[in-house]
């Protein structure tokens, strides 16, 4: 899967962007096979990297209290059809939300950086 590749490829541009990049968050739907694959490789990431990452699971409703730096969501069915209400309240919020999908992307995206399903 390619897409347990990208978070690490997400971090370092990221990085570019934001050079104290500390905190690293991701929406997380623990029901989805695909999404616990590039929450794992998100931990391993931001291992390497030396960043924290803090998971925003979905399914369970459950929130941190921390804040990351900037965003991105597991590339899952339930959070793809409601991305344009995390886009909204990363804008909102001053977050910086990136996307592994990069059609169809609502306003606000900083980056999109994926696979071609073309």
């Amino acid at each position: 899967m390619l897409q347990d590749q990208l978070f690490a490829k997400h971090i370092e541009l990221m990085r570019e962007i934001l050079p104290r990049l500390t905190k690293v968050g991701m929406l997380v739907d623990r029901a989805s096979g695909d999404c616990r694959v590039v929450e794992s490789a998100g931990r391993r990431a931001s291992r390497i990297f030396g960043t924290v990452f803090i998971d925003y699971r979905v399914v369970t409703a459950t929130r941190s209290s921390r804040r990351p730096d900037v965003l991105l969501p597991c590339p899952a069915a339930l959070l793809f059809n409601n991305r344009g209400l995390h886009y909204d309240n990363a804008v909102r919020l001053r977050i910086p939300f990136t996307s592994f999908v990069t059609a169809n992307l609502p306003l606000g995206v900083l980056f999109a950086y994926g696979s071609s399903f073309t």
